[in-house]
């Protein structure tokens, strides 16, 4: 089961993807990036993000069963914060 997340962008698009791109590294996370589109694997969360007219689209795909959807909402939305920085 898939669900897609949308958030109106605070930062430049590639400072974002820049940010998203260290803290992957930092903790271990599988993320690659192609001009306004990425693929992360972190801790069996599987997904895909992409800008697009202003707006940050996260798609996640695949996540453990024991983690709830409001969990994945909250770590996306820590991370956005820390984004705005």
């Amino acid at each position: 089961m898939s669900k897609i997340f949308e958030y109106e962008l605070s930062t430049k698009p590639e400072d974002l993807l820049k940010q998203a791109q260290q803290m992957a590294e930092k903790n271990g996370a599988s993320f690659t990036i192609k001009h306004n589109y990425g693929k992360f694997n972190w801790n069996g969360i599987k997904g895909s993000m992409r800008i697009n007219e202003g707006k940050l689209i996260i798609t996640i795909l695949d996540k453990p069963f024991i983690v709830p959807w409001g969990v994945v909402e909250q770590t996306i939305s820590n991370f956005l914060a820390k984004s705005k920085h």
